[in-house]
């Protein structure tokens, strides 16, 4: 093995050599860069996982890491970077032979006193049982002095081996951590730096959002601009750089993507046959309540369960995210029977959803003549402005819908048992479209007031009740980095 470390490991020989990595030099020749936090405490012996979709930046975030290491004076062979399906590892057994061989030669008596070691495991999930791997590891001391870092695109493989590793990490929910695309927030701030940025609003009730409204006036045209781009590129770095070099999102962009997703299900022993036909009916249902049922028996899959399966899979491989109706608007629970949304992760798998759908090899026109659709573009919103609020707010995040009467959004609050105001349930509505008036509001006005998100009006509506403002300002007011703890349900 130690052949293939300094293959992966090209520093060892030469520390200079990190500048050659293609992760680092793909980031340095980007007319895009973003670098986001490094939230790794090497000097502490932690465990710690990174998840997130294939080729949003995990590898790089890993390879940033190191080269900061290098940079403060770490000795370059006691960082092992491991691409765990490159190095051939295919069981847990393999794991662990790698990571001893690793620490024992760092650890002989050759290398002199009990030396600091950083071990950084990309896409370990690709072995079953890697966390069973690890625990053994630490329950016989033998990653005393170690930081370790796991990568993975799949939630539920990373997510369970976090939790079986209670206790023996070195930290609490720190360690388990997210890297999904950029934010509108982001976004706007790596594409038009100049732009002041207001505060991130705590809450997504009325008087919370009407706070600096005026502050907000200069920029509020050119945050509109920038929406309309987001919602072509979404926040995926290789997209933003294709737009920003091209003008558009190459068709080999978009194929990577796809190849990525389809990659994920035949690894899991899925039918590329029952994805395609997934894909093609999503595409006609998305932005609407759907149910496995029903699913099932517009397609061949036939079976409600087989289409629970793919749906979930695609969750769990960060191609999309469950909303779940509320069960009620005075204690908002999950309504796991009830129909629910599938909402795609960032406008680009939207898009790419679509083009799947209609065997659409360059897919940019497409997306450009979807953007310019009122229809299209309102859905598109609602389904960025659900997905930002979940970034934000956690599991809390719901729709509600009864008889003839629905809301796009309800945030629960944080914890039961309190008083005043913060306990209610914050309310909105999604109305993309340049005329408002009091009809729009009248829902919200009936359940006590919320916001209405809309495309360029701000102001109140039903005397005070009900505070609207433009889709822009919202998304940018939104606290959803990209790289941070796991959502977890979040104070509000």
């Amino acid at each position: 093995m130690i052949d293939q470390f300094a293959r992966q490991n090209r520093w060892w020989a030469d520390p200079a050599a990190i500048d050659q990595d293609r992760h680092i030099r793909r980031l340095r020749q980007a007319r895009r860069r973003w670098e986001g936090p490094l939230p790794f405490r090497v000097e502490r012996d932690a465990v710690y996982t990174l998840r997130g979709p294939r080729q949003v930046g995990k590898s790089t975030i890993l390879k940033r890491q190191i080269a900061t290491l290098l940079a403060d004076g770490w000795p370059a062979r006691r960082l092992l970077y491991l691409d765990v399906e490159l190095a051939g590892l295919e069981t847990a057994r393999d794991l662990v032979a790698a990571i001893r061989e690793f620490l024992d030669v760092e650890r002989s008596p050759l290398a002199g006193d009990q030396p600091r070691l950083a071990v950084f495991l990309d896409e370990v999930t690709r072995v079953r049982g890697w966390a069973g791997a690890v625990r053994g590891l630490v329950d016989n001391d033998e990653l005393r002095g170690v930081m370790l870092v796991a990568t993975g695109s799949h939630t539920a493989d990373l997510r369970q081996g976090g939790e079986r590793l209670p206790g023996r990490r070195g930290g609490g929910g720190e360690l388990d951590l997210e890297l999904l695309p950029l934010s509108f927030r982001e976004y706007v701030g790596l594409v038009d730096p100049g732009l002041p940025l207001p505060p991130t609003i705590a809450s997504f009730e009325p008087e919370s959002l009407r706070r600096g409204r005026r502050d907000r006036d200069v920029a509020r045209p050119r945050l509109a601009a920038l929406l309309e781009r987001y919602l072509m590129t979404g926040g995926f770095l290789s997209a933003l750089n294709d737009e920003a070099t091209h003008g558009a999102v190459l068709a080999e962009t978009f194929e990577a993507y796809r190849e990525a997703v389809a990659g994920e299900f035949t690894r899991a022993g899925l039918r590329e046959a029952y994805l395609r036909e997934v894909v093609d009916w999503l595409a006609r249902h998305l932005g609407q309540e759907l149910d496995y049922r029903g699913m099932a028996a517009d397609t061949d899959i036939g079976s409600k369960d087989t289409a629970r399966h793919y749906l979930d899979h695609m969750v769990e491989t960060y191609t999309a995210l469950l909303l779940y109706r509320a069960s009620n608007l005075s204690a908002p629970t999950p309504g796991f029977r009830s129909p629910k949304k599938l909402l795609p992760l960032d406008p680009l798998f939207w898009h790419l959803i679509m083009a799947w759908a209609a065997n659409d090899p360059d897919p940019w026109s497409s997306v450009v003549e979807a953007v310019a659709r009122p229809e299209d573009v309102g859905h598109l919103v609602e389904s960025v402005l659900l997905v930002h609020l979940r970034r934000a707010f956690g599991d809390r995040v719901f729709y509600w819908r009864e008889r003839d009467r629905e809301l796009d959004v309800v945030v629960a609050p944080p914890g039961a048992g309190g008083r005043g105001a913060s306990e209610q349930a914050m309310l909105g509505e999604v109305k993309y479209q340049r005329q408002i008036d009091a009809a729009d509001a009248r829902v919200l006005a009936s359940m006590g007031g919320g916001t209405l998100v809309t495309r360029t009006f701000e102001g109140d509506l039903a005397g005070g009740a009900v505070h609207a403002l433009p889709a822009a300002v919202a998304l940018v007011l939104l606290d959803a980095p990209a790289l941070a703890p796991i959502r977890r349900q979040r104070a509000c």
